[in-house]
């Protein structure tokens, strides 16, 4: 019975230890590049995770026309119609860009991960 106590111990210490171990992000932890684009300025609430290159990509119904902000490690580009037509080019950025500004707020429908 001590033994079974032991072991019950030995098995929780190692069960919290792992716990407290801190949790590293998928984007900490890969050189692919990628962009992340969300519903609002700050890098705010919901969003949508694109790995790149991507050479076109039409935005799912329920995240039309809500982009606010952008994190990534490479170039992006929002386009203000499907297919990313370069007449409907919104805005080209690279890395993190906290608000997209009026011009290109709430108007995207595709976007491009280079």
């Amino acid at each position: 019975m001590i033994s079974r106590a032991k072991g019950f111990a030995a098995a929780a210490t190692a069960v919290a230890a792992t716990a407290l171990m801190p949790a590293t992000s998928a984007q900490a932890t890969t050189s692919a590049t990628y962009a992340e684009f969300f519903d609002n300025a700050g890098f705010c609430c919901s969003s949508i995770y694109l790995n790149g290159p991507t050479h076109c990509y039409n935005l799912p119904t329920y995240f039309v026309n809500v982009i606010s902000s952008v994190k990534s490690n490479t170039t992006w580009r929002l386009y203000s119609r499907p297919g990313c037509w370069s007449d409907a080019l919104l805005l080209e950025g690279t890395g993190n860009v906290s608000n997209v500004g009026s011009h290109a707020n709430d108007r995207t429908i595709s976007v491009q991960v280079s």
